[in-house]
């Protein structure tokens, strides 16, 4: 929309100011969009970018090395301290610490529209957003007249007060050359506000594992991949699927064209406080699930009912990261409520990764089971770019799900059944046998009174490793093993349980498997 003048209308230009101490709160400003326009425009930026002051950053930088250290499962000696802060290459991080601001368009009917996040998008001045073509990370679609919502999430302030400057413009509708800048056109969002793609090829294939990764980003939020590059990387190391999960927006499932693997709908909230990566089998009638309104941060508990009641399930990424002020809001919460996650990332990126706790994550995973909450450990790469392409089998992961068919719905349902194992190449089965009724694999539950025979496979085996049967987090059995096929386990299951299987070599996993319960019944 013009003002008569062939400029842009204003609609919002406001300077905010915010302190370390408004560090994870929202501020939200409000304005209104009038009648038929077409378009919005925004910018935002922000300074001082980063936080300079050496001393102050270094004493920041070593609390949160401090936490990340005392989880470590095995005790860190003065020495493996060391080793671990320069593995994080912290003394260099302490010279300059990353003030992080973002802002997000919300539209009158709550619904989130677009992100400014220091995307690549955001370097290109001001993002658009129009009913048929957007900016990447925005939803194209309506332009709904009423009260709109530039909501700021101050993620951190690390030193002196950061000064910010918005503006949303009013605006015709983009030209043919600023559509072909903002990528082709995209399906919009429809008046109900679902983001439908239409429905997507479904290649069937017979029961078997399907190996995938869960944790993946576009340049619809900071990757450095279109989705049909990044479905081609996972294609090439004999993936069957992906799940998209861009930080805080699912515009990247509105690209069009076939891709070569199977694709699940997601997003990754990236709140203040942890990152939640949530799935459905199809973007169809789904939305991103605000995890603020109002300047109201909203915790877990409260986003979670509202996804699954959308059949969504919720996940929590690399629970044990180093945190604040390194990698911002990246670290669980200790007091995270466990009825409010379904998956858990516990294998992250290499084993080892030494910006992650692996061992801590599992034995998580193990309190979780232990208190009643049977919650799918899931593998991870967090796709952002090359530094994630290695080759499979590897040291990075992927996740093996055991679906009906090659399908995305079949998919989900594994993943749901918790039909899941962790590997980094060989495919590993374990199965719970009374030799009377149905046996139960992985994701499953046996219930008799008979004590059952654990039976074990292994396929894709990349080389000699240690087989550990675990009960109820304890260890029970190890066996050496050296080919594929059936494996030969001298013991039935002792007690009721749930148990799991695994694959070690010098020290780091070849695959870990979901658990199979047996049950007196």
């Amino acid at each position: 929309m013009e003002d008569g003048t062939g400029q842009e209308r204003c609609l919002i230009r406001q300077r905010g100011r915010a302190r370390a101490e408004d560090s994870k709160t929202v501020q939200a400003h409000r304005f209104e969009v009038p009648p038929g326009t077409e378009a919005l425009a925004l910018s935002f930026d922000y300074a001082p970018r980063v936080a300079r002051a050496a001393t102050a950053n270094r004493e920041r930088i070593a609390a949160a090395f401090d936490q990340h250290a005392a989880h470590r499962r095995a005790a860190l000696d003065a020495a493996g301290r060391d080793r671990l802060w320069r593995a994080l290459d912290l003394e260099a991080r302490a010279q300059q610490l990353d003030n992080l601001l973002n802002v997000v368009l919300v539209d009158p009917r709550g619904r989130w529209r677009g992100r400014w996040d220091r995307n690549p998008a955001s370097d290109r001045g001001a993002l658009v957003l129009g009913r048929e073509v957007a900016s990447p990370g925005f939803t194209p679609g309506p332009i709904e007249a009423g009260a709109w919502t530039a909501a700021v999430e101050c993620h951190g302030i690390f030193g002196d007060p950061v000064a910010y400057q918005l503006e949303v413009a009013a605006r015709g509708r983009p030209t043919a050359g600023e559509a072909a800048r903002l990528g082709a056109p995209r399906p919009a969002v429809a008046d109900h506000g679902s983001a439908d793609p239409g429905p997507a090829p479904e290649i069937s294939d017979g029961p078997r594992w399907y190996l995938g990764e869960m944790h993946s980003h576009t340049f619809h939020s900071d990757g450095k991949h279109d989705l049909a590059e990044l479905a081609a990387k996972v294609k090439a190391l004999g993936g069957d699927f992906l799940a998209l999960t861009d930080h805080n927006t699912m515009s990247g499932h509105l690209e069009p064209g076939a891709l070569p693997v199977v694709l699940l709908a997601g997003c990754e909230l990236t709140t203040f406080d942890g990152h939640h990566p949530i799935y459905w089998p199809t973007s169809a009638g789904r939305e991103l699930v605000p995890w603020h309104e109002q300047g109201r941060v909203r915790a877990l508990a409260e986003i979670a009912p509202v996804v699954r009641a959308q059949g969504g399930l919720v996940s929590v990424a690399h629970p044990f990261s180093i945190g604040d002020p390194i990698c911002t809001g990246c670290r669980a919460p200790a007091d995270l409520d466990p009825t409010s996650f379904d998956l858990l990332e516990v294998w992250y990126k290499q084993w080892d990764f030494a910006g992650c706790d692996n061992e801590a994550s599992r034995a998580l995973w193990d309190r979780l089971w232990q208190a009643g909450h049977r919650v799918t450990a899931v593998a991870a790469r967090d796709w952002h770019g090359r530094d994630q392409d290695g080759c499979f089998p590897g040291r990075l992961p992927l996740t093996a799900v055991r679906a009906a068919e090659r399908s995305a719905g079949a998919i989900f349902e594994g993943l749901r059944q918790g039909a899941v194992v962790m590997t980094g190449g060989p495919l590993l089965e374990l199965v719970l046998d009374d030799g009377k009724t149905r046996p139960a694999a992985i994701g499953e539950v046996l219930r008799t009174a008979q004590a059952p025979a654990l039976r074990a496979r292994v396929e894709r085996l990349d080389g000699p490793a240690e087989l550990r049967l675990l009960r109820s987090g304890e260890q029970i059995f190890e066996q050496r093993v050296a080919g594929d096929g059936p494996l030969d386990l001298p013991r039935r299951a002792d007690r009721p349980g749930w148990y799991r299987a695994e694959l070690w070599r010098q020290g780091q996993p070849r695959a870990i498997t979901n658990h199979v319960v047996w049950e007196r019944g």
